[in-house]
């Protein structure tokens, strides 16, 4: 009898752990990155920036796009505001699949990514037809060098479309007046583009961007239109520039292996919209930009846009750091330089 009981305690506790494990295994239907009975799957995107913000738009468009097209096959959800991980982990996170997709900027990643350094400098692209007449010929180079971090590109857009020269006395319409100025500045190149206009370039967090402009830590910077106007610097600095040039490229992007798990059928249909949203991203950033021109003018902010000329010398300086890029940034490098350079 005890050796009877004992080999029913045995299957017992075996049973047991099967059931435990089967639990486990099906426990994860609906969750992140994982197919359900009905062969749908939901997708986690972590995103830096706010549901209001100017980039939200393209974002939430091609996302519903994506479900609709689907028909609900494939879902993505959105985490604003980094709420998953921060800007600078995003792309380590979603490499290694602890967080299913999210937005990249290629100043975060141009220090791991050095062909990244061309697209997070001032000047990039400075219109829409360059940007449109480019963007599938970028789109092809991006996904393969993100390819080699196991990511897959979704689409991408310009951080902006234009930027602005701030200060709270007068206006930076020509270069030499950033002689010996203080500036803040974001990312390797971008701080050297800024010390050839002659300034000074000064790291620090853009939440303490308005207290130092208002305080003199720095006498000015070059800004994003929206969060110039999210920010409100219009009240510490109300002599704005623009001065015509994109900034910074957001890729989007998904683990490859959570990617593998999407239907052929549904990658193509992803890959459809995908192109769609991310050839518009600039005219649709253009248009919140143009809004939020006119918020800051209307909250006293006096604006000045550069003629073609002005904007000429500027773009002569900031597109002097591309050979320079491309030196360090091995053949992928030179493969983007080309294709950027068949706009000069």
């Amino acid at each position: 009898m005890r050796k009877f009981s004992l080999n029913k305690l045995v299957v017992f506790v075996m049973l047991c752990t099967v059931a435990l494990l089967t639990a486990c295994s099906s426990d994860g239907n609906g969750e992140s990155g994982k197919k359900d009975e009905d062969d749908k799957i939901s997708i986690d995107m972590s995103l830096f920036y706010t549901e209001n913000d100017a980039f939200s738009q393209s974002f939430i468009k091609w996302a519903e796009l994506v479900e609709e097209e689907t028909e609900g096959r494939v879902v993505f959800n959105p985490h604003y505001s980094a709420s998953l991980v921060s800007l600078f982990d995003t792309m380590d996170a979603v490499r290694n699949g602890s967080v299913d997709a999210g937005v990249l900027s290629a100043g975060a990643i141009s220090g791991e990514i050095p062909a990244m350094g061309l697209l997070e400098v001032l000047g990039t692209f400075q219109k829409e037809e360059q940007f449109k007449s480019q963007y599938e010929e970028v789109t092809l180079l991006l996904s393969d060098i993100l390819a080699q971090e196991n990511l897959k590109l979704l689409f991408w857009s310009p951080g902006s479309t234009d930027v602005l020269a701030l200060h709270n006395k007068k206006m930076l319409k020509e270069v030499d007046q950033f002689k010996d100025l203080k500036m803040r500045t974001a990312g390797r190149w971008q701080s050297e583009q800024i010390q050839r206009l002659g300034a000074s370039p000064v790291s620090m967090d853009p939440s303490e961007l308005y207290l130092a402009l208002q305080n003199g830590t720095v006498d000015s910077t070059i800004q994003a239109v929206s969060l110039a106007n999210s920010q409100k610097l219009y009240e510490v600095t109300p002599k704005m520039v623009s001065l015509g040039s994109s900034s910074n490229v957001i890729p989007y992007v998904v683990n490859q292996d959570i990617w593998d798990e999407i239907t052929p059928e549904d990658q193509e249909i992803i890959e459809k919209v995908s192109k769609q949203v991310g050839e518009a991203t600039y005219s649709d950033l253009s248009q919140k930009e143009q809004e939020a021109i006119e918020n800051m003018e209307k909250e006293g902010a006096e604006i000045y846009s550069l003629s073609s000329n002005e904007q000429e010398a500027f773009q002569k300086i900031f597109r002097s750091v591309w050979d320079e890029i491309a030196k360090t940034a091995g053949e992928d490098g030179q493969k983007l330089l080309e294709v950027l350079k068949n706009d000069e």
